[in-house]
């Protein structure tokens, strides 16, 4: 038996905008302009560039889905605008309520993005070690499902769960890594897990003892969480992997 990795669940970030300056000239280092992306990590730090290619989806998040002014940060039409001046947000995403900065979480959720390139802060200096801003990037990126081009700030030394897309090879790297395998569900400190069945939805508790067939490895649309389908006999199950601390592979 062998530990699996947990995964973190993806929330959403606010991040800070900043004022207008000459773009530096900053050297791609070859190990992170390759395109030779396994899909085995989702966010991927200073690593960057390997995303330039790479079809993210914005994921969904179970709390900004419960309320009709649900807003985020970061995208922008021209990452070179300061931030107090009019067409900075992502215009057909515009929502009102968010202070002049905002886009509306409704009608980006679950949309697909191309990364077609990735570009240094216009205020990051390769010179310049203290330079905060050598740490953030914008990706620029197609809107597959808008048609659209928009830019994301992203900041490369940040919290993994506040980056707010799923990279599709990642998606495919975990399935292929649990589909097909068999696992016991074993809660943090070894209690139950509470599990959804995936017929009724009803919650069902999991204690650790039955082995599971993993068939699926999923966005669940009703809780924006990275789950497991596992099969046992006629049962089927949806199980959160950020709420299982301990998934064996039987040998």
């Amino acid at each position: 038996m062998r530990k699996l990795i947990n995964i973190a669940i993806l929330t959403l970030t606010a991040t800070n905008f900043f004022a207008q300056g000459d773009l530096a000239s900053l050297e791609r280092p070859v190990e992170e302009f390759s395109t030779d992306y396994n899909g085995a990590e989702n966010y991927l730090k200073r690593k960057v560039f390997l995303y330039i290619g790479q079809t993210l989806r914005f994921k969904c998040d179970s709390r900004l889905e419960q309320k009709d002014d649900s807003f985020v940060l970061g995208f922008t039409e021209d990452y070179k605008i300061e931030k107090d001046k009019y067409g900075l947000i992502y215009p057909k995403t515009y929502h009102p309520s968010s202070g002049g900065l905002g886009t509306d979480y409704h009608k980006i959720a679950n949309n697909l993005f191309k990364v077609l390139d990735v570009l240094p802060h216009p205020k990051a200096d390769s010179n310049d070690n203290k330079n905060k801003y050598n740490n953030m990037y914008y990706l620029k990126m197609q809107n597959l499902t808008l048609g659209d081009i928009v830019y994301y700030e992203y900041i490369a030394e940040d919290k993994e769960r506040y980056f707010p897309f799923v990279a599709t090879k990642h998606m495919n790297y975990m399935r292929n890594q649990y589909k097909g395998h068999f696992f016991q569900v074993v809660g943090e400190r070894f209690e139950t897990v509470e599990a959804t069945c995936f017929k009724t939805r009803d919650k069902i508790q999991i204690n650790g003892k039955t082995w599971w067939k993993c068939v699926d490895f999923i966005t669940d649309k009703n809780t924006c969480e990275l789950s497991l389908i596992l099969e046992s006999q006629d049962n089927q199950i949806i199980v959160p992997a950020i709420f299982v601390e301990y998934i064996f592979k039987k040998e």
